[in-house]
């Protein structure tokens, strides 16, 4: 990812790059599945902002290595399911996370425990401001539960999720708060074809806050993407609408904690599959609105993306 942001005439660079390897193999067997994988994924960041009197830059890579095993099994027309993985990180410890999940007809139920790591600005980046990140950080540990049902036209769900080490900003850094959070909500998917026409929406309601009562940062209470597809001389055409919720988040300048306002783009896109090929191009935040996310970084107005995904076997 190779882009220049041009905020009040100043240009900066901001560059990352993902890099990964995914080897996966499943064994059929009479009641039952298993897959074991392996995946190696390179990350890095190196970008140098520079915004009238504000500057702030981070060059760093990770380097993750994982190991997984999925087992799938039916007993009496019920569904069950164990994954776990385990990571090997630069920096950090060995992490495993594990999932358990259950399906019945139209209803699923899971439970699954699983980290975020925090990113590597969070860790070490560096800005004029005073801003010095913390390369002690350790992950934030997630505890999460899930009930839901689905049907050929409506996929809802409900989640909780607990939260330890959760990672704050203060003091001009991020550091762990061993007090935690919650979050918790709805998710509502509805997918359905009319007249040539199919029309896809997902909501998600979220309570997300600290065990001090605080809102977590970056989590807006709602969100929505909506979309209406048709397919007309095997092109698809698609008109997406993508809202992002009112939500806390840090002042670039002053860093105390603002309110953002909810921000809602449009994008048009057509594809066409050929060949085992798929041809795209997209005409994207239609409106060319004008907004920061996180604030002090501005996301692109206008644009248009353009590409060919091959599928080899």
């Amino acid at each position: 990812h190779d882009r220049s942001y041009n905020k009040s005439g100043v240009v900066d660079t901001y560059k990352s790059k993902s890099d990964t390897f995914l080897s996966q193999h499943t064994f059929n067997k009479e009641t039952y599945d298993y897959t074991l994988g392996l995946e190696y994924n390179k990350a890095s960041a190196d970008f140098q902002t520079n915004i009238n009197s504000y500057s702030s830059s981070v060059k760093e890579n990770r380097y993750v290595t994982g190991l997984f095993l999925e087992l799938d099994k039916v007993y009496n027309d019920n569904i069950l399911s164990f994954s776990t993985r385990v990571d090997n990180i630069s920096d950090f410890n060995t992490k495993q996370s594990s999932r358990v999940g259950w399906s019945y007809n139209n209803y699923r139920a899971s439970y699954s425990q699983g980290y975020r790591l925090p990113t590597l600005y969070e860790m070490y980046g560096i800005d004029s401001y005073g801003y010095n990140g913390n390369p002690n950080l350790t992950s934030e540990d997630l505890d999460s539960y899930e009930i839901g049902y689905s049907n050929n036209w409506l996929d809802t769900a409900l989640f909780y999720i607990t939260e330890e080490n959760s990672i704050t900003y203060g003091n001009s850094t991020y550091s762990n708060v061993t007090e935690g959070g919650t979050s918790k909500g709805v998710e509502v998917g509805l997918n359905k074809m009319y007249n040539g026409y199919m029309f896809n929406s997902n909501t998600t309601y979220t309570e997300a806050k600290l065990n001090t009562g605080a809102e977590k940062l970056r989590r807006p209470t709602w969100t929505n993407n909506s979309s209406v597809s048709k397919i007309i001389d095997d092109l698809s055409y698609t008109v997406t609408m993508n809202y992002y919720g009112k939500h806390k988040d840090i002042d670039s300048s002053t860093y105390n904690t603002i309110n953002k306002d909810a921000i809602t783009t449009f994008d048009f896109t057509m594809n066409k599959d050929y060949n085992n090929k798929l041809f795209y191009i997209g005409l994207y935040n239609i409106t060319d609105e004008k907004y920061e996310q996180p604030d002090g970084y501005n996301q692109m107005g206008i644009n248009v993306q353009a590409g060919v995904k091959v599928t080899l076997w």
